[in-house]
């Protein structure tokens, strides 16, 4: 997936699979809502990876200032955005004045919001300083849902290269899913 500065993958939720993702350019901020109601922003950037438990609401944007490239991996081989929900789908079908009480907006307002499935977005990225912005401090090691693998010391891969893998031993919240980055050395040549 890829996300320009400003682009978000708006509000949703897997019912049937965890996410797990790795970043390969540019930065992007996630938040998460548990399902106690905590709420979780992180930052990432290239060689991070994140995961989503199956069920737990969350978006993501680019932050910039260039676009974010990043991998999706799902732990559910009968995985599909049929299983996806999206907070904009839900308000769209959802009565007004139970949105708007919710909200705690007017109807007015409510009347603003889209009025179907948004799936992306574009708005402001937001700045260091905004409420949206409260990250933790950048580049800040392992959170729940943050492991850096790309500050992970490499281990040697037989044949020449280099191999990084992170496992729910490293990374706790990440239950379901391994992943690893193995980079070859062109004609077996060790790094």
């Amino acid at each position: 997936m890829r996300l320009a500065p400003g682009g978000m993958r708006e509000l949703h939720w897997h019912v049937n699979a965890a996410e797990w993702a790795y970043v390969l350019s540019g930065h992007c901020r996630t938040t998460i809502i548990h399902p106690d109601g905590a709420t979780y922003i992180d930052t990432f950037g290239p060689g991070d990876t994140w995961y989503f438990p199956k069920g737990y609401g969350h978006s993501i944007q680019g932050i910039g200032p260039d676009e974010c490239h990043f991998i999706l991996i799902f732990d559910n081989g009968d995985f599909s955005e049929d299983h996806t929900f999206s907070v904009t789908d839900f308000i769209a079908s959802v009565p007004p004045e139970i949105v708007a009480q919710n909200l705690g907006i007017s109807l007015e307002e409510v009347d603003r919001l889209p009025k179907k499935e948004a799936h992306f977005v574009l708005g402001d990225v937001p700045d260091d300083h905004s409420a949206i912005s409260a990250t933790r401090a950048y580049p800040e090691l392992t959170s729940m849902h943050r492991y850096p693998l790309a500050a992970q010391q490499p281990r040697r891969a037989p044949g020449g290269g280099t191999q990084r893998i992170v496992t729910a031993t490293e990374f706790p919240i990440s239950t379901t899913t391994t992943g690893s980055v193995l980079e070859l050395q062109p004609a077996g040549r060790t790094a």
